[in-house]
């Protein structure tokens, strides 16, 4: 310490830190007698310049040019990538206390995107670009970690082979499992939703039984309304969307097509409104029946019923890449398609080929596929589900389908795999409308096949 005086005044200059001299402050300690002493210092570990937060450096923190330290890029677990089995994605930084951010869309995530706060089902992320990045104040921000996963669409239900090649020989797709929370919910373990045990006009009981208080049915905006004003598990509800609720038919069921231990009291051939609106006619409102899980549109002003579900609400969006050798792979699903349905070249613009009959019967439609040679891989016909993905109810005309990446795709009908349980029919999607039915296996309707994932 050094004793300096001057107009009776004392300073003292605070030095040391360890065995390092450091440049010092000058208290006046006449006018401070009691003075606090201010260290102009930072910890080697430390990289911020404010106070009160956790500036400690973790594992996979690197120090820039600035002399900040950047957090530590995300990861996820697990790694992106197609998986045939349900998986919760997690986002991490070894960053301690760092915060994440993420996008779905492709699109830069800033802290103004989606907080990162628990574990995301693949079947939510599926198909979409995933960005993310992780913030701590004082730290610089981390690079960007990017990637997609894919999953399959959910088996069908059928496991009984009616035809070799066909949905029984195939039975593809991410398996169904549901779990009982006991507290009037239900959780679909292969997509993550949380759907109403018992649906609206029920007893939240182990059975669901009537509530005679309340009337079952209602029109489609009263739905609506039904589903964000219900109070049930602590949870916020709303109407599904069409495919969400096109999630729950067990094709290998009938009266109704929905697991009945999980969802007792399902009416057998009731329909259930979706809160999806037809794109070419928003007066009307798709819905699924769950006799046997047919899936088409009509007026809102009818009465149906109501199963609300919560979780991740998932945007749906198409995310095709053209192989340019007559494939077209669906980065949501991993699931390959020929690009031009039967009867069609294979070339650019899936030209006529008037040479070839187009449609064909089921019996006939599943060896088309089986005997398929086209770019190295094993063809099939499609399941229900499989082939219901590539629908796109956004379109309001034309084959409801993206035509830029099929082609001179057929508005009509065309076969799946999936025999209904009156096994003299198979169920159909049609691509006028994007309707799901079934038909006699006898009758004649285009084909397209699919491979993988």
């Amino acid at each position: 310490m050094s004793h300096l005086t001057k107009n009776n005044h004392y300073s003292l200059i605070i030095v040391l830190l360890g065995s390092l001299l450091l440049p010092g402050c000058i208290v006046d300690l006449k006018r401070n007698p009691a003075p606090l002493l201010i260290g102009l210092f930072r910890n080697s570990a430390d990289t911020t310049t404010g106070t009160g937060s956790d500036t400690s450096v973790g594992a996979g923190d690197t120090t820039n040019t600035a002399g900040t330290t950047n957090v530590a890029t995300p990861t996820f677990s697990p790694a992106a990538g197609h998986y045939n089995t349900s998986q919760n994605v997690i986002l991490s930084s070894t960053t301690s206390g760092a915060s994440l951010y993420y996008t779905t869309d492709g699109s830069n995530p800033t802290t103004s995107s989606n907080a990162y706060t628990s574990a995301i089902p693949i079947w939510y992320l599926a198909g979409k670009t995933v960005q993310a990045f992780a913030t701590k104040s004082g730290f610089t921000n981390s690079s960007v970690l990017s990637g997609t996963f894919s999953y399959p669409p959910l088996q069908s239900g059928q496991t009984t082979v009616y035809l070799a090649g066909d949905n029984g020989t195939n039975p593809t797709g991410a398996a169904r499992a549901y779990t009982d929370s006991g507290d009037g919910s239900i959780i679909d373990n292969a997509t993550g939703l949380v759907w109403q045990k018992c649906f609206k006009g029920r007893n939240n009981d182990a059975t669901c039984s009537d509530d005679a208080g309340v009337t079952d049915p209602t029109n489609w905006a009263n739905s609506g309304t039904y589903c964000s004003s219900l109070s049930l598990a602590g949870k916020t509800w709303r109407l599904p969307s069409k495919q969400e609720l096109e999630t729950l038919p067990d094709y290998s069921l009938s009266n109704p097509a929905i697991s009945s231990t999980f969802f007792p009291g399902t009416i057998a051939a009731g329909n259930y409104w979706s809160s999806t609106a037809e794109a070419a006619n928003a007066a009307n409102a798709w819905y699924v029946g769950f006799g046997g899980g047919d899936v088409s549109v009509i007026a809102k002003t009818n009465t149906y019923y109501v199963r609300c579900v919560t979780g991740f609400s998932k945007v749906f969006g198409f995310n095709f890449t053209d192989n340019n050798n007559g494939t077209i792979k669906d980065n949501a699903t991993g699931l390959v398609w020929q690009k031009c349905f039967k009867g069609r070249n294979n070339d650019t613009t899936c030209s006529d080929d008037g040479a070839i009959t187009d449609t064909l019967a089921w019996a006939s439609a599943v060896p088309y596929c089986t005997g398929l040679s086209l770019a190295g891989y094993t063809w099939r016909l499609p399941h229900a589900n499989e082939l219901n993905t590539i629908v796109d109810t956004t379109k309001a005309s034309g084959a409801i389908i993206d035509t830029i990446t099929f082609p001179s795709t057929a508005a009509s009908v065309y076969w799946s795999s999936t025999t209904t349980t009156t096994t003299t029919y198979a169920w159909l999607v049609n691509f006028s409308n994007g309707a799901v039915g079934g038909d006699l296996k006898t009758n004649t309707h285009r084909v397209r096949c699919v491979t993988g994932p």
